[in-house]
């Protein structure tokens, strides 16, 4: 699965600063929609912080089912 575009350049404090936003806006979302689209910029950030960790999944609760 390709990544998002420019997430791969991001510096790791802005990816970690989007995936909790992401997560609160998923948590928040009423529009199934909008929460597509939110999980699937999540899962772009999720991924790209898992391959700079060595493979480990990023820390934190995971708001999504």
């Amino acid at each position: 699965m390709p990544r998002e575009p420019g997430v791969g350049r991001m510096p790791l404090s802005e990816l970690e600063r989007a995936r909790r936003e992401l997560a609160a806006s998923l948590a928040l979302s009423q529009s199934s929609a909008l929460s597509a689209v939110t999980a699937t910029q999540l899962d772009a950030v999720e991924r790209e912080l898992t391959a700079r960790q060595g493979g480990h999944s990023p820390g934190g609760i995971l708001l999504r089912s």
